[in-house]
């Protein structure tokens, strides 16, 4: 399968739901699972115009919404 397949693929996945699409793409790229976690940063991406996906600043959000849950299930 090509690039242009798979972009095609993605593309129709895209329709069905973008949302979700995108969570699926951070969570392969991270290995991040986490359902809140993800939400949180596609809401993050969503709303900030200069976010892309291929942008460092996702991944550094990832790691610091991992600290956050982490530390507040310490705090439980």
């Amino acid at each position: 399968m090509n690039y242009l397949s798979m972009k095609a693929i993605l593309e129709l996945m895209a329709t069905k739901s973008y949302k979700e699409l995108i969570k699926a793409i951070l969570s392969f790229e991270t290995n991040v699972e986490d359902e809140v976690i993800l939400e949180k940063v596609y809401e993050f991406y969503f709303n900030e115009d200069g976010v892309t996906l291929l942008n460092e600043e996702l991944k550094e959000r990832l790691r610091y919404e991992e600290q956050v849950l982490s530390k507040n299930q310490k705090e439980l």
